[in-house]
């Protein structure tokens, strides 16, 4: 298949789709706030 070839763009667009619907985020972004907040309390805590 060469790059001229009527079928490739239909299957690069299908690999594309593919790629995107794989690429979500798997942590929400909440955990990832409470998380970072966590953090920033325990090493405020050492610092004092």
């Amino acid at each position: 298949m060469g790059c001229c070839s009527p079928n490739s763009h239909e299957q690069v667009k299908e690999q594309e789709e593919k790629v995107n619907e794989n690429d979500k985020p798997t942590v929400p972004v909440w955990v990832k706030i409470v998380s970072a907040t966590l953090v920033i309390t325990a090493i405020s805590f050492q610092i004092w």
